[in-house]
């Protein structure tokens, strides 16, 4: 993860460097608590870094923090009441339609706060003051081990970066 405190000046770090200096992060699985009442200033279908693009976690900057949903693609998986959150096929005529076919999705969730979240080893879910809810459940991108509550964490950045 990115020391946000020790950029790497952007004539040093090249076009898919990290722009910082890079430091071990192990987050702790969030808890209802850090996220309910907590405003969405902004969210990403990109968190996560791979040099040449993000690995597709699902990213919502909250008040000095992001969470991250650290599911691959996981915005191709999470719906908003039932809409697929970024449709990756939306020029498929017989497809449901996703969002990103239908509204300017930087908006969605523009100063809503999660009033609860619910995780299990295989979804997630969250109720927003919106009255909305947003769900991912039974994403392809889990192997049958994994537990999607250890993936579902606070961190300082969206830009994660792996060894």
């Amino acid at each position: 993860m990115p020391d946000l405190g020790r950029p790497i000046p952007p004539e040093e770090r090249g076009a898919l460097g990290a722009s910082c200096e890079l430091v071990p992060f192990v987050p702790s699985p969030a808890r209802e608590a850090d996220v309910v009442g907590r405003a969405i200033r902004r969210w990403t279908d990109n968190a996560g870094a791979g040099g040449m693009s993000g690995a597709g976690f699902l990213g919502f900057e909250l008040d000095g923090a992001w969470l991250i949903v650290a599911v691959l693609y996981a915005a191709q998986y999470a719906r908003l009441d039932g809409v697929i959150l970024f449709d990756l096929m939306y020029e498929r005529d017989d497809s449901p339609k996703g969002f990103r076919r239908r509204l300017d999705i930087d908006a969605l969730f523009r100063d809503d706060e999660f009033t609860a979240i619910s995780l299990s080893a295989r979804s997630f879910s969250a109720d927003l003051t919106s009255g909305r809810s947003l769900a991912i459940a039974g994403a392809p991108a889990l192997e049958s081990d994994d537990d999607l509550r250890a993936g579902v964490f606070l961190a300082p950045t969206a830009e994660l970066w792996h060894a």
